[in-house]
């Protein structure tokens, strides 16, 4: 196994590859430890000890302080702990020891995020920012199925903040507005139905 490439990353921090692939990225004072420098011959012992006794700490203790602070998806601390350098095995290997210990659950985070979402936006805009985290669009579908809400309501209180004081005199003022809730994840007919309700509304309050 040859040290094929020592490139700096930032802060001391180095990248390693071996045999012409990235292995794992370590500090200069690692480095120094373990003598490495470019064209040099590694054993496949040393290898694994730098990996289980340096690196593979570090992102647990890395996936550690990502959690936290802000619970996570899976998807979301991958990402995060490859972009702060550690190879994809290192990672998975991370991801499994958080998971163990109950630190990270995509199921609890999918019901916290509904919970707390719910009474401000759509089921479908829900399940987009769900996905786009990572989340399999068969869980998060599945659970919207089987743990429905009265959405209408919430899009009426959206509908009242954002047309409070707003004069709809034009067909191309009410459109732009039902382009608006339309893009939040409402159907067409939900929002028809809404905005001409507190049309409605607001028309019977201006004749008393």
């Amino acid at each position: 196994m040859l040290i094929t490439k020592i490139e700096f990353i930032k802060k001391e921090l180095y990248r390693v590859d071996i045999d012409y692939e990235f292995a794992f990225a370590l500090y200069e004072r690692e480095l120094k430890q373990f003598h490495l420098k470019e064209n040099l011959e590694l054993s496949e012992e040393l290898v694994e000890e730098i990996e289980k006794e340096i690196v593979l700490p570090r992102a647990k203790r890395k996936a550690m302080l990502l959690l936290k602070y802000s619970d996570r998806t899976k998807e979301e601390l991958r990402k995060r702990l490859l972009e702060a350098s550690f190879h994809s095995n290192i990672v998975e290997k991370a991801i499994e020891y958080v998971e163990a210990y109950g630190y990270i659950n995509d199921q609890r985070y999918m019901e916290n995020y509904i919970l707390f979402k719910k009474t401000s936006k759509s089921k479908k805009q829900i399940e987009m920012e769900l996905i786009k985290k990572g989340m399999e669009r068969q869980q998060v579908t599945q659970y919207l199925e089987e743990n429905q809400w009265d959405e209408i309501e919430v899009l009426r209180e959206a509908v009242r903040k954002r047309l409070m004081g707003k004069r709809l005199q034009e067909e191309k003022d009410l459109q732009k507005q039902y382009g608006y809730f339309m893009r939040k994840g409402y159907s067409y007919y939900q929002v028809k139905k809404v905005i001409e309700e507190y049309l409605e509304e607001l028309e019977t309050e201006q004749n008393l």
